[in-house]
This record gives structure tokens, C-alpha cells and sequence, in this order.
């Protein structure tokens, strides 16, 4: 870790340079690639599906070992898309969180999307609460936009308030 007071060069575990802001803190794997840094433009990052996105200066980007993004606020709205190949809008401005897979972690929605759990039953989010999703794509929480009934373990089914953040198990069932 360190703390420059100029602009430093940084490079990635895929060998791209990024210039970083000065003043910021700097943190990097045991191999001396960079593992996060605050950019002082606006540069294009990778994710693990080779898809690039343009990232917000100043603000902290955070990869993988091999190079590829982990985390980071996009300059404007994108797209990403889920292991289940499902596409989502996020909404601009806001953190994305990508698996080293390459597929969405959890995000911010600009709209109402609909997300689907384990046991294939989708729900409708609040737009701007955060979305997170299992590795295999399915979701893993979220904030319905409505009063829901969700399955438990044991099989009943229990309400869950509009705007009341739900917790799933990867087979879809509420998480207690």
C-alpha cells in the first residue's frame, strides 16, 4: 500500500497502465500488480467476459489478480449481464461488483427489473436499491417493489413488505 503525493503509472495482472490521482491510496497483490488505485481519468476496465466499461475518475476501481475488474462506478448507465444470461441496466453513478468470472456480482437497477431466485419465481426490485446475485446467476438478495409472498425451507410461505430487503438461499427460498 502506499500513498503518493504525483500522478503514479500502475499496471494490472493483464498488463494495462492506469495513471492514478495523487494523494490517493494505492494497494496492490504480493506479485506487485495493482489490486485498487482511484483513477485521474476516465479509463476503460475489463471485466472476466472481456466486455469494457468506462469507470469514473476519482473513484476507487478495485481488480482481480489477473487484471480483470472487480469493482468499480461506471461513468454513465451500462449494461451488465448475470450467469443466467440475463441483461440488466444499472443505474449511472452508482458501484457494479463483478464476479472473477466476469458475470454481475450486485448492482444498482435504474429501473424495475425483474430478478429470478433458485426456484425460478421472479420478483419486480426497487429501482436504485441493491441487487446481489449467486455465482451461478440466480439472486442472492434484493428489495421487492411490492409486498411478496417468498417460500421458505420448510415450505410455507411467508410476506415480506414492500421495501423490505430479502435474503434468498441459492435453492430460492427466504434465508432466516
Amino acid at each position: 500500500t502506499e500513498r503518493p503525493k504525483y500522478s503514479k503509472s500502475v499496471h494490472t495482472g493483464a498488463g494495462v497502465y492506469y495513471s492514478t490521482m495523487p494523494n490517493t491510496t494505492i494497494t496492490y497483490y504480493d506479485n506487485g500488480v495493482v489490486k485498487s488505485f482511484y483513477p485521474s481519468t476516465t479509463p476503460s476496465v475489463k471485466t472476466g467476459k472481456n466486455v469494457y466499461y468506462h469507470v469514473m475518475r476519482g473513484k476507487l476501481v478495485i481488480f482481480y489478480p489477473n487484471g480483470y475488474v472487480k469493482s468499480f462506478i461506471p461513468t454513465a448507465s451500462v449494461t451488465v449481464k448475470t450467469a443466467r444470461n440475463v441483461y440488466y441496466s444499472v443505474k449511472p453513478r452508482t458501484r457494479i461488483t463483478f464476479y472473477k468470472s466476469g458475470y454481475v456480482e450486485s448492482f444498482y437497477p435504474s429501473s424495475h427489473p425483474s430478478v429470478v431466485t433458485g426456484n425460478h419465481t421472479s420478483y419486480h426490485v426497487m429501482p436504485g436499491k441493491l441487487v446481489e446475485f449467486y455465482p451461478n446467476g440466480f439472486v442472492r438478495s434484493f428489495v421487492p417493489n411490492s409486498r411478496i409472498n417468498i417460500k421458505t425451507p420448510s415450505g410455507s410461505y411467508k410476506s415480506v413488505a414492500k421495501g423490505k430487503r430479502v435474503y434468498l438461499n441459492q435453492d430460492g427460498t427466504l434465508r432466516q
